[in-house]
């Protein structure tokens, strides 16, 4: 752009160089014609050179036009060549591994000069933060439209990252189904703004393959962020010794860019195998009186999950439901894992209703205070009891109750140690009303 401007300042400056007028002014010869030439005016002879007033020198527009264009242009190349020197100063660093990551993180604003640079970096950088900053410069230049559509896919395709959440052995009595997660997409950027702009403009979709399932191996688009696949296998499905083979197939589109392009990354796989020593009780504790003392107390009440003006509904038969119930909590830290169903109770009235499951484990929580919330579920079903018991709306109070379910902890990774008892929480008030 600065090239061009140039070009159109010097082409606009021609006719002033050669000395021809401008915005409407005569030149000499037209006034002498226009007044008439005088006779004794002395003629120059070829060679002859005529000596003026200096004053008049001195002043002419043609010379400073002369000046200031000389200046312009040794100016204007002067930065270039500055620009561009400190560029390839910052690709020596780069190619040395002495840029620091706060350096590669600004080395966005050489453009193209550090692009191959920043490449190797992102891939063979000597720390995480190296390689993440040399991602966030790369990304920098992508927003700016620098880069061709191969090395934006290439962006992706270097910094793809795949968190399995699985087991790599399950009890081999284990029944039921086992739930499996994976993370999935380009590191978070430490660039809040950027990494928004990145998540806006990148569409994901995945299909998994080995969990026996046809939905599985369906494409689906990803429509949460950070992009996630969560399926279930069912172990009856698997008789055979392992190791089982899972395959996570992913595509990528951008959108509401200068170039739009879909790519197909490289298959991610893992596996998983039988172990028939373990057994499905192997998560739980031992009990204690200390820790029983805290997850007492550990169950709390948050304010009302929705509102007069946007209410909530929890349905608990096809007659009754709960609005706007208030929604547990637990007080962190907690002292051990929890793998436990979520179980609702009404006081006066027979029965239970399964509400969801709780799963969380102690150690992504140790460093965590305050409380952390469950959302209550659309529908909860009733698992003792009978329809009779519930005959009228009106106000009642309830309790949490979570029971220990350690075989639904081998979903997670995480868990370790599963509180063998269960878990009451005091009575709260609570509106039943009819659908």
């Amino acid at each position: 752009m600065k090239r061009r401007l140039q070009i159109l300042i010097l082409l606009s400056l021609i006719p002033i160089l050669m000395g021809r007028p401008i915005l409407g002014q005569e030149s000499p010869l037209e006034r002498a014609d226009r007044a008439g030439a005088n006779p004794s005016t002395p003629i120059r002879k070829p060679g002859q050179r005529t000596i003026g007033d200096p004053a008049k020198q001195f002043a002419d527009p043609r010379r400073w036009v002369f000046i200031a264009v000389v200046g312009f242009l040794v100016v204007g190349g002067g930065r270039k060549w500055l620009s561009a020197k400190r560029g390839r100063q910052m690709a020596d660093k780069l190619a040395e591994n002495k840029a620091t990551p706060d350096e590669i993180r600004s080395s966005a604003r050489h453009g193209r000069l550090v692009v191959q640079d920043l490449f190797r970096v992102m891939a063979e950088g000597v720390s995480a933060e190296h390689r993440l900053a040399a991602t966030e410069s790369l990304v920098r230049l992508w927003r700016a439209d620098e880069l061709i559509p191969e090395e934006e896919k290439a962006i992706v395709t270097r910094s793809l990252v795949v968190d399995w959440q699985i087991r790599r052995k399950y009890p081999r009595l284990l029944s039921g189904q086992i739930q499996i997660r994976a993370l999935f997409g380009v590191p978070k950027l430490v660039d809040h703004e950027l990494n928004s702009w990145l998540m806006e403009h990148l569409r994901w979709s995945y299909r998994v393959t080995g969990t026996r399932r046809a939905a599985d191996d369906a494409w689906t688009v990803c429509k949460v962020a950070p992009a996630r696949v969560g399926f279930e296998i069912i172990t009856d499905d698997f008789p055979e010794d392992g190791p089982h083979r899972l395959i996570l197939h992913l595509r990528l589109k951008t959108h509401e860019l200068t170039d739009n392009w879909e790519l197909d990354l490289p298959a991610q796989s893992t596996s998983f195998d039988w172990d028939d020593h373990l057994q499905p009780g192997a998560l739980v504790t031992l009990p204690d009186s200390q820790r029983a003392e805290l997850w007492a107390s550990s169950i709390v009440f948050m304010g009302a999950s929705g509102d007069d003006a946007s209410p909530v509904f929890v349905q608990l038969d096809h007659q009754f439901a709960l609005r706007n119930p208030v929604l547990p909590a637990l007080k962190l830290p907690i002292p051990c894992d929890l793998a436990h169903r979520m179980m609702l109770e009404i006081e006066n009235v027979a029965g239970r209703w399964s509400a969801s499951e709780w799963i969380e484990s102690a150690q992504t929580m140790i460093v965590s205070d305050g409380v952390l919330p469950k959302i209550w579920p659309e529908k909860a079903f009733r698992v003792s009891g009978d329809e009779s018991g519930l005959t009228r709306g009106g106000q009642y109070r309830m309790r949490v109750v979570l029971e220990p379910n350690p075989e639904r902890g081998w979903s997670d990774p995480m868990i370790r140690s599963v509180w063998p008892d269960s878990i009451v929480s005091e009575w709260v008030n609570v509106d039943v009303v009819r659908k």
